[in-house]
């Protein structure tokens, strides 16, 4: 009676294990990852962008709300009137990017001005095909994206200047529908 017992838990262990194994293959074929795969990361900002953010809040930008690392596909739509596998191509390509940050009018959400760090360590780089890539689809869409460069710290009033412009191109137009 015991070893027919034993051998049931044995038999039953062993299914159990092969059900396990086979889910977590079946997780991966399908491209998913683990929860195990994971980390908090310690920031999301690098610290590049935590002296633009800093500066950033020690403006009066009346009216506009400061976002950091806004995804381009949270803010840009892909025309539905595309082919599907063009759509997808858009689609991919935006969900890809995000902007270092975006203001936005905080009365409705609007999103009026994109700002990017310029990373470039010289003048003389071109800019990087996704920086390049969103700056064509923002100037398509009609939202101005103003690039600084990375610094140790701003000038607020340079910087207040560079946005108060950056805002007057901003289009106060409803935004193109699909």
């Amino acid at each position: 009676m015991l070893s027919l017992l034993i051998a049931a838990a044995v038999v039953l262990s062993t299914l159990g294990i092969a059900c396990v194994t086979l889910k977590v293959r079946d997780a991966l074929n399908r491209g998913e990852a683990r929860p195990e795969a994971y980390y908090l990361r310690s920031a999301i900002l690098s610290p590049d962008e935590r002296t633009l953010q800093a500066a950033l809040h020690s403006l009066d930008l009346e009216d506009v709300n400061v976002a950091p690392k806004v995804s381009v596909a949270a803010v840009l739509a892909v025309k539905s009137r595309l082919p599907w596998a063009e759509r997808q191509r858009a689609q991919a390509r935006i969900e890809r990017s995000h902007f270092d940050f975006l203001l936005i009018r905080r009365t409705d959400g609007h999103p009026l001005l994109a700002l990017e760090l310029d990373r470039r360590a010289t003048d003389e780089e071109d800019l990087p095909e996704s920086d390049a890539f969103i700056g064509t689809v923002c100037t398509a869409t009609g939202l101005p994206v103003l690039r600084l460069p990375v610094r140790s710290g701003y000038d607020l009033r340079v910087l207040h200047r560079q946005i108060d412009a950056g805002l007057a191109r901003a289009r106060l137009q409803e935004p193109v529908q699909a």
